[in-house]
């Protein structure tokens, strides 16, 4: 085995014809920074055959420097993404190989335009709008994220377009409602487990995630109510008003329990559960922010008056919004892209970092913190409805029947009816941010929420599997919201087509039906509704397409299009925003904030964010060694084959204490 690997290993280097690397000329600057990352990661490889610890899939490298030679499109169906991040997650971390994660995240960084250079709709959006305020602060309306184009991915503004549609269809487009039917309904009975074991706390995750980013107008689809940033918006507001409502005015504190976004409180109680906790975050670091007093700015609340009491409330409130998201922001690189990438299959830490530096010789370095906006292709592709699990799916079939009846027939529920209902379901959480309660749990007198019962909303997610990506996977009650935004895709945005995306994401473009699903039922009904796959929509596209299987990197297994854009959006969404790069430093949020929001690599969660929060907002509730606290997003029968695996599951806990 090991000789059979030492001539594929020799193979490769004549397959790349490189120039030996004696001859590399020492003044040749294009050598320098190609070649050189190329030879010291072929050498670091083969070290480890050497040493017996061999890298089975040595033929990805040829693949992928042969494609990144020809700059051409991707064939995401040859898994190269996959073959890639386990390569990249095996080997040592060395300046060399730090650079070949360098190239990763610039690829997946140029796979979208920063800044975007349309935009949805007739309103006029004007980016270098004068805005007032202090640059060092999060706006609760995301302003200023970028100074030089104040209102750039401000609540309030257009969403963008990544993707301009040229294709003139060859037939009329099927109706929303025989799309869901033939391509997207979920049979009755017909529920598949998630095939690599994610629970549906991740997706309630998930959910926080996309609606942090997403909230669209109800007056004009054109508009994103809330920031494109990662700013938990979702819990501090979107403007003034709604920040205020959220803050006690008190030395920087946030109310009890408190988050602003209403829309929340009407889905599964393990979303609003998990921002609770970020809620409780910002208090927890108030607190130490106020004891470690590095700046020596802070006093006792009771000395101060009323002027001195403002400026102090002001400054611990904003320090600890900055600590609060950049932290947020670790969890989901540290938990959340991990658990999509596989990782909690294996002992790495590596990461897909999007704020590493990257540099290439003679180049400038790979720009950051330049901001952006979000744009209604993803939108869409974060319609996840195929995974709600057993019980989130009976959750939200009751919550139904509250609006609609007790006796309502989801498959006869239509958007005029979602509409008239719009209204008093707005009304249904209350006006009063603190006092909104999660279903099936109450308030104590302090207006805070027992412990116990949150770590029971938590324990029950994470025992429920998810379910899986699929085409026909959707469940009945969400009939009427797949129907909404397959017209909104339409009328409204006018997106690009399923093919259209593919090739502006550097993806090779589908020839068949059974090239996009290989599931000749499905394939036959999608040649039935659209005669031809260029008349394939985004919407139905990507929520129908056959799914990754789960094989290393692989971990999220979505539909092969969704796998691809999600990183690139992920690393957009956070090397763009200036409060997670440039400005992301210990004077802007102090020592103490600096190194709280560091992962641990040493820890028993292999460098995940999330034990940490649980720890801190719910102290002495689950053991630190309980793979409840440890890796949440996966269940635990899951976590206790991985790490059976791994030789190691005598080191943990498969119980909450």
């Amino acid at each position: 085995m090991r000789n059979s690997h030492a001539r594929s290993f020799r193979a490769l280097f004549l397959e790349l014809k490189l120039p030996p690397q004696r001859k590399m000329a020492p003044n040749d600057k294009t050598n320098q920074s190609v070649f050189r990352p190329i030879w010291n990661l072929l050498g670091n490889i083969a070290s480890q055959i050497k040493s017996g610890k061999v890298i089975q899939d040595i033929g990805m490298m040829h693949d992928l420097f042969k494609t990144a030679a020809n700059g051409g499109s991707q064939n995401d169906r040859e898994f190269l993404l996959e073959r890639m991040v386990g390569v990249l997650s095996t080997i040592p971390s060395t300046p060399e190989n730090d650079q070949l994660t360098g190239k990763f995240i610039k690829m997946l960084w140029q796979d979208l335009p920063h800044p975007p250079l349309c935009y949805v709709g007739d309103q006029p959006f004007n980016g270098n709008e004068v805005v007032q305020g202090s640059l060092r602060v999060r706006h609760a309306d995301g302003a200023l994220n970028n100074p030089f184009m104040p209102s750039l991915g401000r609540a309030g503004t257009p969403y963008a377009r990544n993707v301009s549609s040229k294709h003139v269809y060859s037939q009329p487009l099927p109706s929303p409602e025989d799309v869901f039917d033939k391509l997207l309904r979920r049979r009755e009975g017909d529920f598949l487990e998630h095939p690599t074991g994610l629970s549906a706390l991740f997706f309630n995750f998930a959910t926080c995630v996309i609606h942090t980013i997403f909230r669209t107008d109800t007056r004009n689809s054109a508009i994103n109510g809330t920031s494109s940033y990662i700013d938990l918006a979702i819990v501090y507001g979107n403007n003034d008003q709604e920040e205020h409502s959220v803050r006690s005015f008190d030395n920087g504190k946030l109310k009890p329990d408190t988050i602003s976004e209403s829309r929340l409180f009407m889905m599964p109680p393990a979303i609003t559960t998990l921002l609770i906790l970020i809620s409780r975050n910002h208090n927890y670091i108030v607190d130490n922010l106020f004891r470690e007093n590095e700046r020596g700015w802070y006093k006792p609340w009771n000395q101060l008056d009323d002027e001195q009491k403002k400026k102090q409330d002001q400054d611990l409130f904003h320090t600890a919004k900055l600590v609060n998201c950049a932290f947020f922001a670790n969890v989901v690189l540290h938990d959340y892209l991990r658990a999509i990438l596989g990782l909690t299959r294996s002992k790495s830490t590596w990461v897909l970092d999007p704020r590493a530096e990257v540099h290439q010789m003679g180049q400038a370095p790979l720009e950051a913190g330049n901001g952006g906006a979000v744009s209604v292709e993803f939108n869409v592709l974060y319609r996840w409805h195929s995974v709600l699990s057993k019980s989130d799916t009976k959750w939200t079939e009751g919550f139904f029947k509250k609006i609609f009846g007790p006796d309502c027939d989801f498959d006869k529920i239509t958007p005029k009816d979602f509409h008239e209902k719009a209204y008093n379901l707005a009304k249904m959480a209350g006006d009063d941010p603190a006092k909104r309660e999660i279903p099936g749990l109450h308030r104590n007198s302090d207006g805070a929420f027992k412990n116990t019962d949150l770590v029971g909303v938590l324990k029950q997610a994470i025992d429920e599997p998810a379910a899986s990506f699929r085409a026909r996977g959707t469940p009945t009650v969400l009939k009427v919201v797949d129907m909404m935004g397959m017209k909104q895709a339409r009328d409204v945005w006018g997106l690009c087509t399923m093919n259209e995306f593919r090739k502006a994401m550097s993806l090779t473009t589908f020839k068949s039906f059974e090239e996009w699903n290989s599931d000749k039922e499905v394939a036959q009904a999608a040649r039935e509704l659209y005669g031809h796959i260029d008349n394939l929509e985004l919407y139905p596209g990507l929520l129908a397409e056959e799914q990754k299987p789960p094989i290393e990197g692989s971990g999220l297994c979505p539909g092969f299009t969704v796998s691809r854009a999600i990183l690139s959006d992920a690393v957009s969404l956070v090397r763009s925003d200036r409060f997670l790069t440039n400005d992301c430093t210990p004077k802007a949020l102090t020592t103490w904030g600096f190194n709280y929001i560091q992962p641990d690599n040493e820890n028993k969660a292999f460098g995940g964010m999330l034990v940490t929060l649980l720890a801190n907002t719910l102290p002495n509730t689950l053991s630190p060694d309980s793979v409840y606290a440890l890796f949440p997003f996966n269940t635990p029968e899951t976590m206790k084959k991985n790490l059976s695996n791994l030789n190691i599951d005598d080191e943990y806990k498969f119980t909450t204490n």
